[in-house]
């Protein structure tokens, strides 16, 4: 079936249409612009929210490794450690995100409270990764667990940066 552009009624449907887009366009920028900018500072504001994303991208990309680096040994054994690894980063990192902002919260008054809870996360951090994998009887452990522990360093370095910004940037806008 052909539309006839010629069609008085398809002519005077266009500017309605276009008129609407107009309008929806102009009430979506107001809404973005005033609760979305609350909305989207309450979630970066949520440690949980952030922890559950980080802890999503952990299992992907640990559990994926693991996989990697054991299914010379067997698919079967692969794909048992990148379930271990996978499961056990996604909790990690969750618990790790919280642990980071308890520990800086709890630590404001001492002496270097980035470096004391960048130091406390990491070694909690190797220590259980090791006992869960040799548990487990994962083949080759540092092989593992070495590119998470390297990436989680760099990761927890750049959280508690990334908190230290956004408590400069709520300290700064208390009228929102």
């Amino acid at each position: 079936m052909k539309l006839d552009h010629s069609n008085s009624s398809v002519k005077a449907t266009m500017p309605v249409a276009a008129s609407l887009l107009a309008q929806f366009s102009q009430y979506r920028e107001i809404y973005i612009n005033s609760a979305g900018h609350h909305r989207m500072r309450r979630l970066l504001n949520s440690g949980t929210l952030r922890g559950i994303a980080a802890g999503i991208l952990g299992f992907v990309v640990y559990g994926g490794w693991a996989f990697y680096v054991n299914s010379q040994h067997g698919i079967a054994l692969g794909f048992k450690a990148g379930l271990v690894q996978g499961t056990y980063s996604f909790a990690l990192t969750l618990s790790t995100t919280m642990l980071m902002e308890f520990l800086l919260t709890s630590l404001q008054n001492t002496r270097g409270p980035y470096f004391l809870t960048l130091s406390i996360t990491n070694t909690i951090t190797f220590a259980t990764a090791y006992l869960i994998n040799w548990v487990f009887r994962t083949p080759e452990i540092l092989l593992t667990i070495f590119p998470g522990l390297l990436i989680g360093i760099v990761y927890s370095a750049l959280y508690l940066l990334s908190l230290s910004r956004l408590s400069r940037s709520n300290s700064g806008n208390h009228a929102d």
